[in-house]
């Protein structure tokens, strides 16, 4: 009885211990949820990012005081943000230029929207989503693309920069 009272105190302790070291090492990683709109050929990005983070980059940029609620136009220096660390390449090699839709900002997370057109589809492009890299070694960004019933998911580090599609699945055969 007295053991088990030790292991049950001794995992507390380690549980505990554990879990602070965790809140004390935020993970850095940013999620965009973008869909293809094929009516319109664009790409419709919803980008969550932390609003101290975006502050710091923006500030970073323009050697001044940032805040994103006070700030004149603050939606072009983030969209010129944006143009520079989300971009889209075609298969020509040439960048798609972003179009601002909006942004909503809480104390805890930020949301930015804004589009991409993408004329020829996904297929042909190449991603890349370097938001925050120039501020966090261990910067994670996420892209969860969506195409009519397709999904995939692309991830970017500081090692892998771009990233294309894989290729879809051929529709099955009617044998």
């Amino acid at each position: 009885m007295h053991n088990q009272r030790y292991v049950a105190a001794f995992t507390m302790a380690l549980l505990a211990m554990v879990t602070q070291q965790a809140a004390a090492h935020p993970s850095h990683v940013s999620i965009a949820e973008a869909e293809y709109n094929s009516q319109s050929k664009h790409l419709e990005v919803a980008l969550r990012v932390h609003p101290s983070d975006l502050e710091r980059a923006l500030r970073i940029r323009t050697k001044k005081r940032v805040d994103l609620d006070k700030t004149k136009n603050i939606d072009a220096l983030i969209t010129a943000y944006l143009q520079d660390v989300f971009q889209i390449k075609a298969s020509d090699g040439k960048e798609a230029q972003i179009q601002w839709v909006g942004k909503e900002i809480s104390l805890k997370w930020g949301w930015l929207y804004f589009e991409v057109p993408v004329k020829e589809g996904l297929d042909k492009v190449k991603f890349s989503n370097q938001i925050f890299f120039e501020l966090i070694p261990d910067q994670t960004n996420t892209i969860l693309l969506k195409e009519g019933k397709r999904k995939s998911t692309l991830q970017f580090t500081r090692q892998q920069l771009w990233k294309s599609l894989p290729p879809s699945s051929p529709p099955p055969s009617a044998d």
